[in-house]
């Protein structure tokens, strides 16, 4: 395709291999990374773990004046509206 400067899909190839362990054979669990080397963290909240748990997560990190990354979807935020403006 790049000699003949033309997109051919036809000439596309591609094998789908699964994977061998899937995300549903996993517990949710948060994942610890850093360098130990550098005293500081960073939150990263997906709201779509369960809506209840939101406005205590909200009320701890103002109370401890932590800021946090909070992860929403189109879906969950049109869904969801007042909690995103809450976030």
């Amino acid at each position: 395709m790049k000699k003949a400067g033309e997109y051919d899909e036809s000439m596309l190839v591609f094998e789908e291999i699964p994977p061998a362990v899937h995300l549903d054979d996993l517990e949710p669990q948060p994942i610890f990374r850093g360098n130990p080397e550098k005293p500081m963290v960073s939150l990263l909240i997906n709201v779509a773990w369960g809506n209840e748990f939101i406005p205590p997560i909200l009320k701890i990190l103002d109370e401890h004046e932590v800021k946090a990354t909070f992860f929403f979807d189109g879906s969950w935020t049109k869904a969801n509206p007042d909690l995103a403006i809450m976030i």
